[in-house]
C-alpha cells in the first residue's frame, strides 16, 4: 500500500507536506459518516426503539406463552432492554465522538436481552429491529449483512428450541427473511450514500490542495513578474542615464567635459531611482484605497504634462479582495508609465464601469497610439506584463489602438 501525498497551504502562502496511507482517509471519513447518521437525534433512535419495544410488549400480551413465569420474564427482559437502551444509549447518541465503547456495550447488552426474550416469548423478536439498524449503521456493508443474518438466526433458533410455545422454522422465515431482505436493501442504500460523500469529501481536500498549490504559484508568479518589470524600469531609466552621462564622458574632446549636462543627467537618473524604490515602498496592499493610487497617478501624470480626467469612480459598497485590488493598482501603475514614455499623450481618461460581478477599468489617451491589431504583446513588455497579471486573478484584458488615434484599454476584474 502505498503513501499519499498532501500539500496544505498555510496562512503565510507556503505549503507544508502530510502523509497519508491510502486507505486510511476513507476508513477516517466512513467513520465519521457513519457517527453522523448516528447522530441523526436521540429522539429518532428513541422512536424507533419505543416502536419497537411496543409492539413486543403488545404481541406478548396478546400473544401469551403457556408459563406465568416465562410471561413475566419476557415482559422484565423488555423493560431491561428499555432502561439499557436509554440508560446506556443516551451519551451515544447525544456525545458521539466519546461513546465509541458506549455503543458496543449497548449493542451487546440488547443482543443478550434479544436472546433471553426470544427464548421466553418468540414475540419479543420485535426488539430486534432497533438493533439491526445500529449493526447497519456502524458496521460497512459486507459485515453488517453477515451480523444481522447472525442475530436473526440467533432469534430464530431460540424461538424455535426454547421458547412455548415452539415456533416452526416456517414461521420463522416467515418473519426474518422480509425484514432481512429489507433491511439489506437499506443497508445497501446507506453503504453506497457513504460511498459517495466519502468521495466528495475526498474530491474537497483535493481542490483545497489544488487551490493551495495555484496560490503558492500565482505568488511565485507575481514575485517573477515583479522583478521582470523593476529589471525593465532600471533599464529604461537608470540604466539609459547612466550610459548617457557615459557616452558625454566619453565624447569630450582634449578633456573638456559638460559639467552642467553631467549633473542633469545624474540628477535625472537619481530620480529615476527614486521613483523606483519609491514604487517599492508603496504597494497596493499598503494602499488606504483605491482612490490613493487614482491620486498618486494623477500626480504622476500631471508632472509629465499629461492631464488626467477621472470620468467615474467606485462607489464605497463596491469591495474587490485584497489580489485583484493589488493587480488593479499595479496596471494604473503601469499605464501610467506606459502614457509618460510612449505616449505623448495631452490628456488621459480614467473610467470604472461597476458590473454585477466585476469591475470594468477604461483607460485612454490622445496620444500617438500604434497598430495594436497583430501586434504580438509579447514584444511590448509593460502590455505582456499587465496581461499576465490579469489572467491571474482570472480577469480580462484588451487593447485597441492605432496611429494617431490613441490607445484604449480596457480590463474586467472579478469582485
Amino acid at each position: 500500500m502505498g503513501k499519499v501525498l498532501f500539500y496544505q497551504a498555510g496562512e503565510d502562502g507556503t505549503l507544508s507536506k502530510t502523509t497519508s496511507i491510502g486507505t486510511g482517509m476513507a476508513r477516517f471519513d466512513r467513520s465519521e459518516q457513519r457517527r453522523t447518521i448516528l447522530g441523526g437525534g436521540l429522539w429518532v433512535w428513541s422512536l424507533l426503539f419505543v416502536g419497537s419495544l411496543g409492539a413486543a410488549i403488545i404481541m406478548t400480551l396478546v400473544y401469551p406463552s403457556h408459563s406465568t413465569s416465562r410471561e413475566v420474564g419476557a415482559v422484565i427482559a423488555e423493560l431491561v432492554a428499555a432502561l439499557s437502551w436509554f440508560g446506556i444509549g443516551k451519551p451515544v447518541f447525544v456525545q458521539l465522538g466519546r461513546s465509541k465503547t458506549r455503543l458496543w456495550v449497548l449493542i451487546g447488552s440488547q443482543i443478550v436481552i434479544l436472546a433471553i426474550s426470544s427464548s421466553l416469548n418468540p414475540n419479543t423478536g420485535y426488539l430486534l429491529m432497533p438493533v439491526a439498524a445500529l449493526v447497519y449503521a456502524i458496521l460497512p456493508l459486507q459485515l453488517s449483512l453477515p451480523s444481522v443474518a447472525v442475530i436473526e438466526g440467533m432469534v430464530g433458533f431460540l424461538s424455535h428450541y426454547f421458547a412455548r410455545p415452539s415456533v416452526s422454522y416456517v414461521v420463522i422465515a416467515d418473519w426474518f427473511v422480509p425484514t432481512f431482505v429489507a433491511g439489506s436493501f437499506v443497508a445497501i442504500f446507506i453503504s453506497r450514500l457513504l460511498d459517495q460523500q466519502a468521495n466528495l469529501s475526498r474530491s474537497l481536500n483535493e481542490l483545497r490542495v489544488t487551490q493551495g498549490r495555484l496560490s503558492e504559484l500565482y505568488r511565485q508568479i507575481g514575485e517573477n513578474n515583479e522583478r521582470e518589470r523593476l529589471a525593465a524600469r532600471i533599464h529604461e531609466t537608470i540604466a539609459q542615464q547612466l550610459i548617457g552621462i557615459l557616452l558625454i564622458v566619453r565624447g569630450g574632446q582634449d578633456g573638456a567635459i559638460d559639467v552642467e549636462l553631467i549633473e542633469e543627467a545624474a540628477q535625472t537618473a537619481l530620480d529615476a531611482a527614486r521613483a523606483v524604490i519609491r514604487e517599492g515602498q508603496l504597494p497596493a496592499t499598503t494602499l488606504a484605497s483605491v482612490a490613493d493610487e487614482v491620486e498618486l497617478l494623477k500626480d504622476k501624470l500631471q508632472s509629465s504634462g499629461v492631464t488626467l480626467i477621472v470620468k467615474h469612480f467606485p462607489s464605497t459598497e463596491f469591495l474587490l479582495d485584497p489580489t485583484t485590488t493589488e493587480c488593479m493598482t499595479l496596471i494604473l501603475r503601469e499605464v501610467g508609465n506606459n502614457i509618460i514614455r510612449h505616449s505623448k499623450a495631452r490628456t488621459a481618461y480614467l473610467d470604472f464601469v461597476e458590473e454585477e460581478g466585476s469591475l470594468i477599468v477604461l483607460v485612454e489617451d490622445d496620444g500617438v497610439g500604434f497598430e495594436a491589431e497583430g501586434t504580438d504583446l509579447r514584444e511590448h513588455f509593460g502590455l505582456e506584463l499587465m496581461r499576465r497579471r490579469v489572467e491571474q486573478v482570472f480577469g480580462d484584458f484588451s487593447i485597441k489602438s492605432h496611429r494617431e488615434t490613441g490607445t484604449q484599454i480596457k480590463v474586467r476584474l472579478p469582485r
